[in-house]
């Protein structure tokens, strides 16, 4: 259940209004594949044991493709982190948790990550918080951007134990992708801050 309303998304968790025992959950996608450069939202997370508040980059066998992406994940079961990762032709096991200044659903946080051919960089409201320079843990596929808030009773161990309290929202701010080589296309992106370096794409030999 998604609504688009007084300048945010919300992404809601809540039970069918035609079947009360079936739970509905929200994802956004782009439609559009992006490559490297950098990746930014405002958002603030659902609350609730059992939750996932993500904003990723995902590209996979749905689209005939290998899975590649890049992750900030809020579990609900501990709002005050926030768990990184990326995933290279299907594989993971690159998760960092981070903490955070508060709960994540009390208040927005800015998540970021600049993809570079050779870097990968996470941010959370301007600090770098998780830098990986091996090329063989870094995604190489063009990918979609997503939100999505989900919940189970099953990965407890990962996410929780999960019992329904009502309705719950994930709210997004705003969202942005700037390409590589470009910079500060809008006041409060991170590629603003010209502490932060950023790649621009190698330039081509054109034959005349």
């Amino acid at each position: 259940m998604i609504k688009i309303a007084d300048g945010f998304a919300s992404l809601m968790l809540a039970k069918d209004a035609a079947d009360q025992k079936t739970l509905l959950c929200a994802e956004l996608q782009t439609k559009q594949r992006y490559g490297f450069g950098t990746y930014e939202a405002r958002i603030k997370s659902a609350t609730g044991s059992g939750l996932n508040s993500a904003f990723f980059s995902y590209i996979g066998p749905a689209d005939h493709e290998e899975h590649d992406e890049i992750d900030f994940e809020v579990l609900g079961k501990d709002s005050a982190t926030v768990q990184v990762n990326q995933y290279v032709k299907a594989k993971g096991g690159n998760e960092r948790l981070v903490s955070l200044a508060g709960p994540a659903d009390e208040a927005f946080n800015h998540f970021a990550f600049i993809w570079e051919p050779s870097r990968l960089r996470f941010f959370v409201n301007g600090v770098l918080v998780n830098e990986v320079t091996d090329k063989l843990r870094i995604p190489t596929e063009r990918q979609k951007i997503f939100f999505s808030l989900w919940g189970t009773d099953t990965l407890t161990g990962w996410m929780g134990p999960f019992a329904y309290k009502g309705p719950t929202i994930m709210q997004v701010d705003w969202v942005s992708f700037t390409a590589a080589g470009e910079r500060c296309l809008f006041a409060g992106s991170l590629t603003c801050d010209r502490t932060i370096t950023v790649s621009a794409p190698a330039k081509t030999q054109e034959n005349l």
